[in-house]
């Protein structure tokens, strides 16, 4: 049904320029087939009264479908903007909780929680634009570097979550190397780029009972990786090793 709408609302000058000209043939061909096929016979039958229900009615048709189409495209955007974060465009905490609660009943995937090192100190030095820019670059590393598969949010300020619900921990140790290096940003009024690491703690969903016992696991990796120093990741290897 929706793409019988979208293929009858307009959306484009030329679009409405097409319809509008077939809409005309298709009256004067009521008019011919009224008019020389039954010899005006005809007109105030049958033939009239639908040609005048079709010039009526086919206007406010499309202007509904058209308004229709519109508010079925803000309502979209709309539910897109509830989810999505505004500065980096990734999903947002709200809807990165409703995968949560969704997305651990089989316990088979894993979980990294995110965090940008030092973040207040380059707000410090370089302003907020630049911590902006910086968490900015950081989710596009996490877009790029991570599986499709592997939903990424901003969990809040400057720390990120990335749900792998079909990806072991073993699968995500070498995602979490490579994330945990950062990048390297440059900013137009400074002569050196910024290099921006991160600290990851990364669980596995078995090892923990409830969503809150994961994220306190994740959350207590993360801090363990911060003790080591800059672009480390801590987990379950990690914590077996004694690490």
């Amino acid at each position: 049904m929706k793409n019988i709408v979208n293929s009858l609302v307009p959306r484009s000058r030329f679009q409405f320029a097409i319809h509008y000209v077939l809409w005309m043939c298709f009256i004067i061909s009521l008019y011919v087939l009224q008019k020389y096929l039954f010899d005006g016979g005809l007109e105030y039958g049958y033939v009239q009264p639908l040609r005048t229900v079709f010039v009526i009615a086919t206007p406010c048709l499309l202007i509904g479908l058209t308004l229709a189409s519109k508010l079925d495209a803000q309502k979209t955007e709309i539910a897109r903007l509830a989810s999505t974060d505004a500065l980096t465009g990734l999903l947002n905490r709200r809807a990165m909780d409703v995968l949560l609660e969704t997305g651990l009943n089989d316990r088979l995937g894993s979980l990294l929680l995110i965090d940008v090192d030092h973040f207040k100190s380059i707000n410090d030095r370089f302003g907020h634009s630049v911590g902006d820019v910086s968490l900015c670059a950081v989710a596009e590393v996490l877009r790029s570097e991570l599986p499709q598969d592997v939903h990424v949010a901003r969990w809040g300020g400057e720390e990120f979550i990335a749900l792998a619900p079909s990806r072991q921990v073993e699968a995500m140790t070498a995602y979490a190397q490579r994330i945990a290096n950062g990048v390297l940003i440059r900013i137009d009024d400074l002569s050196e780029p910024i290099r921006i690491t991160l600290s990851l703690g990364l669980v596995g969903l078995a090892e923990a009972g409830k969503t809150d016992a994961i994220l306190k696991l994740a959350d207590k990796r993360l801090y363990s990786a911060k003790s080591f120093g800059r672009a480390q990741w801590v987990g379950p290897e990690q914590v077996a090793s004694g690490r």
